[in-house]
């Protein structure tokens, strides 16, 4: 089952920032293109669809990354560090 690596992010955030800076998510989705990676700001944040997805996860805080397997929610994380989000790549293959 294809896995989904979702991140909700603000860019008032400081660790949102760093991990945009980074190129974090950029950078794993060229070494894992097995995985889709999304990305979802608060910029949309107010708007129905936003806060439709983002209560459809359970974000609460930002940044939350949500890995998903097909429908199904693996677990969320506020993790964003390149070697957390490779940790949690192996955690949601376990699961998936």
């Amino acid at each position: 089952m294809k896995l989904t690596l979702m991140k909700f992010g603000a860019k008032w955030c400081g660790p949102c920032q760093a991990l945009s800076k980074a190129k974090t998510l950029e950078k794993f989705a060229k070494a894992h293109p097995e995985v889709a990676v999304e990305k979802h700001d608060d910029t949309d944040k107010g708007s129905e669809a936003w806060s439709a997805l983002a209560d459809k996860y359970g974000v609460k805080a930002m940044p939350t990354l949500v890995w998903v397997a097909g429908e199904k929610v693996l677990f969320r994380s506020s993790d964003v560090s390149a070697g957390g989000i490779e940790k949690q790549l192996l955690r949601a293959q376990r699961m998936g």
